[in-house]
């Protein structure tokens, strides 16, 4: 069996990791596993010339300039159809597809056998890529927002795809939508090397790192101002702990201001090992995020052993179990979220050991490598049959 994956970006944002990941681990049990991106450009796996590549760059700005951020419209034909269909692949799994890398239209004109891993909302939305924005916008009904609706159900009526969902909220979200409401949905986790992000001496990741060895480090990667990842409710959840010999850590883009405790930033880290070792470093991870499809963040720091703070919502209520690996905070308390933090950083050491033990016990189980290949393979032998 061919396996094609396509996706946008290999290595941007949370779709393109987890195609990234998954095409490796699907490679290492011997499947014949390829992927299709367009960022950052690489002929030999790019459809479109360096040109072409440009010009897709060009229309992806008028576009972003027209309508804002968090919107697609996936307007433009591409050459990537094309490529596709002459390919030789069995199955086409498609992953994070925006940025005009095909249109709307040339989706249902793809030839292959196809799988789609709905990552955000936008495949059963208009524009946006999550329905708050969408309903706030005033719905489906009217404007960009109506035509964007109509124009993906008219062009995907009787659409042949198996879907995947990485968690169960957003597989209760796909039944829900107009779009794909009649389609069965299959939930698969996205997947991790576990023999990269696993646990490590907190002491030597400190050292490694510069961080401070006597202090209780909270780490968050959810640094970003979009007001989805909620980096208000994280400030306000952690005011005031410095008294309490606490320490903030944060890694990723975005601002830094409005933290009254002592706060270590880690910038952007795009290796993997070094990664591995920032969550080691760390009593607690605090993701306050008021929505996850499926919470990369969250696996990355149970996978390392490392309790995770989070609210009750999306992906992540099926990566961390309450008061065994971490804390589910409810949303949106901020008085929860720091009782949540204070929790972890007050176990006494056994209690400790037993939330991170339970940590990774829990990757091993929703984040193997081999049982996501295994469920993954069984989709892609079921989208030919139907083919």
């Amino acid at each position: 069996m061919k396996i094609l994956h396509v996706g946008y970006s290999a290595y941007g944002g949370g779709g393109g990791a987890a195609m990234r990941r998954l095409n490796e681990a699907l490679c290492a049990r011997g499947a014949d596993s390829r992927f299709l991106y367009l960022h950052p450009h690489v002929s030999a796996l790019s459809p479109l010339s360096f040109l072409g590549k440009k010009l897709n760059g060009v229309q992806n700005l008028i576009i972003r300039w027209l309508i804002g951020r968090g919107r697609s419209l996936n307007l433009f034909p591409t050459r990537v159809l094309k490529a596709i269909n002459k390919s030789d692949a069995d199955v086409v799994h498609l992953h994070w597809i925006h940025g005009e890398m095909l249109s709307v239209h040339q989706i249902s004109r793809i030839e292959k056998p196809l799988v789609w891993t709905f990552h955000d909302m936008w495949p059963f939305c208009g524009s946006y890529h999550c329905e708050e924005q969408e309903l706030y916008a005033g719905g489906y009904t009217s404007g960009l927002e109506g035509w964007m609706f109509r124009r993906k159900k008219r062009s995907w009526n009787g659409l042949a795809v198996e879907i995947i969902s990485p968690s169960r909220w957003m597989a209760q979200c796909v039944n829900d939508s107009d779009l794909f409401g009649s389609y069965p949905v299959e939930v698969i986790s996205n997947t991790l090397d576990l023999e990269c992000f696993k646990p490590s001496n907190k002491k030597m990741a400190r050292k490694e790192l510069g961080l401070p060895q006597n202090k209780k480090l909270v780490l968050s990667g959810a640094n970003s101002d979009h007001p989805l990842k909620g980096r208000m409710l994280l400030r306000q959840a952690v005011s005031g702990m410095s008294a309490e010999g606490v320490e903030l850590v944060v890694f990723g883009a975005g601002g830094r201001e409005g933290y009254d405790l002592l706060l270590h930033d880690m910038g952007w880290i795009s290796d993997e090992r070094k990664l591995s070792l920032l969550y080691a470093a760390a009593d607690v991870v605090c993701i306050p995020s008021r929505m996850e499809s499926f919470g990369f963040v969250a696996a990355e720091a149970i996978a390392c052993g490392v309790p995770v703070v989070a609210f009750d919502i999306g992906g992540l209520s099926d990566i961390v179990d309450h008061k065994q690996n971490g804390y589910l905070a409810k949303p949106f308390s901020v008085v929860d979220l720091s009782e949540g933090i204070r929790w972890v950083l007050s176990r006494d050491p056994q209690e400790g050991q037993a939330l991170r033990d339970s940590a990774r016990e829990k990757a091993n189980r929703l984040l193997s490598p081999d049982s996501v290949v295994s469920k993954h393979l069984l989709v892609y032998e079921r989208a030919i049959r139907r083919k």
